[in-house]
C-alpha cells in the first residue's frame, strides 16, 4: 500500500461521487487490513460532533480499537496565502498512516488541489516532515492500535500494562470522588 493508492481510492470511490467536497466530505478514517480498504469512519456524526480531532481522540481512547495501526485519513481543506490569509485553493488533505511507531513504518501525506486537480505527495521517507497537531493525532491513533494488537514487542507490552494501570487508577479515583461528594 502506498500514498498513491490512498489518493486513487479517495478520489475514485469517495470524492468524485459528491457534488461539493466542502459540503459532502468530512474528516474520515479508513481502516486498512491486509492491503484492503475497510468501512470509512466519518467525523460527521453526533458522536464526533463533526470534528476531526474529536473523532481521532475518541478513536484513540477506545478500549478495543476499531482502527488498525495502518489506515488512511482525509479531510477537505482550504489552502491560504501565508501573508494575507486569503483562500488560494480548495483541497483535500490525505494521509497513509502505516504503523509509524513500528520499525519501518511511516506517515505519508498528500494534498489534492481541487482547483487544478494536481496532487503533491510527501511520502514520509523523503526527509520532509509535517509538523502540527494532525501528524501527532494520527500517530497517536496508530500507536494505540499497535499497542493493543501487540505489534511493538516488549516495549508495547509495558505500554499496554501502563495504560491498563492508568485506567484502573482513574476508575478508583472517580469512585472516591463520587463517595466524597455524597
Amino acid at each position: 500500500m502506498d500514498i498513491e493508492n490512498v489518493w486513487k481510492h479517495i478520489s475514485n470511490k469517495i470524492a468524485n461521487k459528491v457534488s461539493d467536497p466542502f459540503e459532502d466530505l468530512h474528516a474520515t478514517v479508513i481502516p486498512i487490513v491486509d492491503g484492503e480498504f475497510g468501512e470509512p469512519i466519518s467525523s460527521f456524526t453526533d458522536e464526533y460532533e463533526g470534528d476531526s480531532y474529536v473523532m481521532l481522540k475518541k478513536l484513540s481512547t477506545e478500549d478495543v480499537p476499531r482502527v488498525p495501526s495502518t489506515f488512511a485519513y482525509f479531510c477537505p481543506a482550504k489552502k491560504r496565502d501565508t501573508e494575507t490569509g486569503d483562500v488560494v485553493a480548495n483541497a483535500v488533505i490525505f494521509a497513509l498512516v502505516d504503523k509509524p511507531m513500528v520499525e519501518g513504518g511511516s506517515i505519508s501525506f498528500g494534498i489534492w488541489d481541487l482547483n487544478t486537480n494536481e496532487v503533491d505527495y510527501n511520502r514520509g521517507d523523503d526527509g520532509e516532515e509535517w509538523a502540527g497537531e494532525l501528524p501527532i493525532a494520527l500517530a497517536a491513533l496508530s500507536l494505540r492500535a499497535a499497542i493493543h494488537n501487540d505489534e511493538m514487542g516488549e516495549l508495547g507490552q509495558v505500554m499496554k500494562e501502563a495504560l491498563e494501570l492508568a485506567k484502573e487508577s482513574f476508575l478508583k479515583f472517580q469512585e472516591v470522588m463520587e463517595k466524597s461528594a455524597e
